[in-house]
């Protein structure tokens, strides 16, 4: 649909958000706007809806990803931005709210299976201040980049359509022997 210059770097926990308001993309890093594209067809039509993997077979993360939410039906940002410091609620219209838990599950009203494959660990290591027992509660999930995803079963929720709907998360690439993983 589109693509923006991020200047991101490895070993940092970057916020990514991508909205749809309209027929316009909006593209965010940490909150600042990266750019925009048109795009006037519908979304979210496939058979499954992955995370940590492009298509579930050739392109995964090596890395976090943290608090990652999908909103249907409402552009929550199409200007630059404060990122949240906290983690993500599920605010009306929220289908998916994942990798935040102690274990792979949705905490969207919909609570949606989550499938694991190869081996996604989850892990305590996550963006935000710890005010609880991250090794209780957890605050990510980590992908080896080799294989590890999670994928969600296709459902109304998931498809978006032409109307406008929010995907944000909070994502680290590169990992040293100082982050602990939670098996």
């Amino acid at each position: 649909y589109g693509s923006a210059t991020h200047g991101m770097s490895i070993n940092q926990w970057y916020h990514l958000a991508c909205t749809r308001s309209g027929t316009t993309l909006y593209f965010f890093v940490n909150g600042t706007q990266k750019g925009t594209a048109t795009l006037s067809g519908n979304v979210g039509t496939g058979a499954y809806t992955f995370i940590g993997s492009e298509t579930g077979e050739g392109a995964y993360i090596n890395g976090y990803i943290s608090n990652l939410r999908v909103i249907n039906g409402t552009a929550l940002y199409t200007s630059s931005f404060t990122p949240p410091t906290t983690a993500l609620t599920a605010v009306s219209g929220t289908s998916l709210l994942a990798c935040q838990s102690n274990k792979f599950i949705d905490n969207s009203n919909y609570g949606y299976t989550i499938t694991t494959f190869s081996a996604p660990k989850i892990s305590a290591f996550q963006p935000f201040s710890l005010t609880y027992a991250s090794s209780t509660y957890g605050g990510s999930g980590y992908f080896n980049g080799s294989g590890d995803y999670l994928s969600v079963a296709d459902n109304a929720a998931f498809t978006l359509g032409s109307g406008d709907w929010t995907i944000e998360a909070w994502v680290y690439t590169g990992v040293s022997a100082s982050q602990k993983v939670v098996a």
